[in-house]
C-alpha cells in the first residue's frame, strides 16, 4: 500500500492538478487562520455597505486561491529548471566497478548507454566514461549506473568518484546519452 502511495504522489506532483493540490495542503494553515479571522468578524459586524460577513470570507477566500496558484507556479518553475539528475551516492559496491545512484529522471531508461561528462573550473564539460543503467528502483525511481568504460587520463577523478567525493559528484553529470562516435567502438 505505502508503494501505491509514493507512486501515486509521484504522478499527482507531474501534473498540473497535481501541483495545485499539494500547493493547497501547504498553505492549508491559512486556511484555519481565514476561518478564524471570518468567524470573528462574522460576529462583530462593522456598518459598511457591503455586509463583512460576505465580503471578508471571499476576500479571504480570494487570498487563499491566490497564494496557492503562486506556490503551484513557483514549484512547477523551480522543477522544470532542472533537466539532469544529481548523483545521490558515487562508489564500488560490488568492488568490480563504479556504480552510482542517481536522483529520479524521466530521461532515462532500463539498460541504455549513459555519458559521463566531468565540468571543470573553467566551467567546460569533457567526456571521462561511458557507462549504462543497471536498475531503475520501482519503489522510489532512483536510478542505478554503472561504468563500462572510463578515459585514463580522467582516472584520478573515477578514483574519487569511486570514493563518494561530494565535491566531483557535483561536476559529474550523467547524460542519457552517448557521443556518436562513440557508439562503434562498444
Amino acid at each position: 500500500m505505502k508503494y501505491l502511495t509514493l507512486k501515486y504522489l509521484s504522478l499527482m506532483r507531474r501534473t498540473l492538478s497535481g501541483l495545485i493540490w499539494t500547493s493547497f495542503k501547504e498553505v492549508q494553515n491559512l486556511i484555519g487562520s481565514s476561518v478564524l479571522l471570518s468567524a470573528l468578524f462574522w460576529l462583530f459586524t462593522p456598518e459598511t455597505n457591503i455586509p463583512s460577513k460576505i465580503a471578508v470570507p471571499i476576500f479571504v477566500l480570494m487570498i487563499i486561491i491566490i497564494i496557492t496558484l503562486a506556490n503551484a507556479t513557483l514549484e512547477g518553475f523551480n522543477s522544470s529548471r532542472k533537466i539532469l539528475p544529481s548523483i545521490l551516492y558515487s562508489g564500488k559496491p560490488n568492488q568490480q566497478s563504479l556504480s552510482c545512484l542517481l536522483e529520479p529522471s524521466e530521461l532515462f531508461a532500463q539498460n541504455s548507454l549513459v555519458s559521463f561528462y566531468y565540468r571543470g573550473d573553467d566551467d567546460f564539460e569533457v567526456l571521462i566514461g561511458i557507462g549504462k543503467v543497471e536498475i531503475i528502483r520501482e519503489i522510489d525511481e532512483k536510478i542505478q549506473i554503472i561504468l563500462l568504460k572510463s578515459n585514463p587520463v580522467y582516472e584520478e577523478i573515477i578514483r574519487k568518484l569511486e570514493n563518494n567525493d561530494a565535491n566531483i559528484r557535483d561536476k559529474i553529470q550523467i547524460k542519457p546519452s552517448i557521443p556518436n562516435e562513440l557508439s562503434t567502438y562498444l
